[in-house]
C-alpha cells in the first residue's frame, strides 16, 4: 500500500534521534515522535509502529505528515504551551500565607482548605478557586494545615544562651567519678484502672482495651541519671514537694555517691529545686552538709529540653508507662524492673547538641528579629 507521506531519514538524522532517545532529554510526546520516525524510515508498517510505540495509527500518520511538510525540528523541538494563567500570583500567595498564620475564624480549631477557599473569595482575590489548586500552592510553600507540633517555645536571648552554654560545657567535661554529673527531673503520672478486662492480641487482630477507664489519682516520678556512666534511678512518690526534693538530694549524696567530692546536678527552675528546700527540711547543720556536697547547674528558663533527664523520662514513658497502671505500688514495681534492666545494659545518653549550635540558633533568631524591626520600603 502506497503511503502519501514517506519518511526518509539521513544517517545524521537517524543518529541524532537515537542519541536524543538514549539520553532521555525529550518529552514523552517528542520521544514517541522520534520512535515513529525511526521505525517509519526502516519501512515498518503503520500497524507495526502503532503496536511498538503504543500510539494510534492516526498519530503515526500525522507524525509522518508533519515530518514531510514541516521538517524534523518541529517534531522534536515543540514549544511549551502557555496554559492558563495562575489563579494566585506571587502577591496573592503571600497574602494567603499571611492570613493562614493568623487565628482561624471563630468556631474552628484550625484552618482548612475550605476555610482558605472562602477567605480568598471573601477578600476578592479570586472569584472562584478549587481546593486542589489551594492545596497545590500550600505544598509549594511547605504548609500542612492539619499538622501541629507541641514544642517548648523558649525566649532565646543573651541570658538564655549564657546559661545554656554553662549546661552544655558541663556535659562536655570528661568523666570523673569524684565529680559526677547527674541530671535530675520529675513528671506527674495519672493512675488509671481498667473498667473491663482488655483483650489480648490474636492473629489478624490487635490487642484491644475498652475506652472507658477509672481514674485512681496521680503519682510523681523522680528521675536521676548519670549520662556518661549509663546509670539512672527512678523514685516514685505521692507528691513533688520541697520535702520530697530534699530527700532526693540526701539520697543522692549519702546513698548513691557517698565517695564523691562534689556532685554536679543539672536541673530545671522549678520552685522546689532550691538549697533553701534542703536547709528548711533538714535544718541548718545537716542541710548545709548536703548542700556543700552539691553544685546546682540550672537550665535556662523554659529551656528544660537541655536537661538530659527528660530524655530518660521519655524512654521510660514509651517503654514502661504507655499503659494503664492502677496504683502507686504497681507503678513502683514496674518502674523498678525497667530501671534494673536498663542499668544492667548501662545505656548511656549520646548528647550531640553543642555550644556552636546554640550560638548559631541565637544568631539566626537575631537576624530574624532585625529583619522584622527594619522598616520596608
Amino acid at each position: 500500500m502506497n503511503k502519501a507521506y514517506r519518511v526518509s531519514l539521513t544517517e545524521t538524522q537517524t543518529t541524532q534521534l537515537q542519541n536524543l532517545i538514549k539520553k532521555g532529554v525529550l518529552s514523552t510526546l517528542c520521544c514517541a515522535h522520534a520512535q515513529i520516525l525511526l521505525l517509519s524510515s526502516r519501512g515498518t508498517s503503520d500497524t507495526g509502529i502503532s503496536m511498538a510505540t503504543g500510539r494510534s495509527i492516526a498519530t503515526v500518520e500525522r507524525t509522518r505528515k508533519a515530518y514531510v511538510t514541516s521538517g524534523l525540528d518541529k517534531l522534536i523541538k515543540r514549544k511549551k504551551r502557555p496554559g492558563q494563567p495562575a489563579k494566585l500570583d506571587a502577591a496573592a500567595q503571600e497574602l494567603m500565607v499571611k492570613f493562614i498564620q493568623e487565628r482561624p475564624p471563630s468556631g474552628y480549631a484550625r484552618w482548612t482548605g475550605k476555610l482558605v477557599q472562602n477567605k480568598l473569595i471573601l477578600l476578592g482575590i479570586v472569584s472562584s478557586i478549587s481546593l486542589s489548586t489551594i492545596y497545590r500552592h500550600l505544598r509549594v510553600k511547605k504548609i500542612k494545615l492539619n499538622q501541629r507540633k507541641t514544642w517548648c517555645i523558649s525566649k532565646i536571648d543573651e541570658k538564655f544562651v549564657q546559661q545554656g552554654k554553662v549546661v552544655l560545657e558541663t556535659y562536655n567535661k570528661a568523666y570523673d567519678s569524684s565529680f559526677p554529673v547527674i541530671c535530675f527531673d520529675e513528671k506527674s503520672y495519672e493512675l488509671q484502672a481498667h473498667v473491663r478486662e482488655p483483650l489480648p492480641v490474636k492473629p489478624g487482630k490487635p490487642a484491644r482495651e475498652d475506652n472507658e477507664w477509672k481514674r485512681r489519682g496521680t503519682a510523681n516520678i523522680f528521675m536521676f541519671c548519670e549520662p556518661l556512666k549509663g546509670w539512672r534511678h527512678v523514685k516514685i512518690t505521692k507528691r513533688r514537694t520541697k520535702k520530697d526534693f530534699a530527700k532526693c538530694m540526701k539520697q543522692l549524696t549519702d546513698w548513691f555517691y557517698p565517695q564523691a567530692t562534689k556532685i554536679i546536678v543539672v536541673l530545671d527552675n522549678l520552685n522546689t529545686h532550691t538549697k533553701e528546700a534542703i536547709l528548711g527540711f533538714f535544718g541548718p547543720e545537716e542541710g548545709q552538709r548536703i548542700c556543700d556536697k552539691i553544685e546546682f547547674i540550672k537550665t535556662p528558663v523554659h529551656g528544660s529540653w537541655l536537661n538530659m533527664a527528660e530524655i530518660e523520662l521519655s524512654v521510660l514513658s514509651n517503654q514502661c508507662l504507655a499503659r494503664r497502671i492502677p496504683d502507686q505500688k504497681i507503678l513502683s514495681k514496674e518502674t523498678h524492673i525497667w530501671n534494673r534492666d536498663r542499668n544492667d545494659l548501662a545505656v548511656p545518653i549520646k548528647w550531640t547538641y553543642t555550644v556552636q549550635q546554640l550560638d548559631d540558633l541565637f544568631e539566626k533568631i537575631k537576624q530574624k528579629r532585625l529583619a522584622l524591626s527594619t522598616p520596608q520600603n
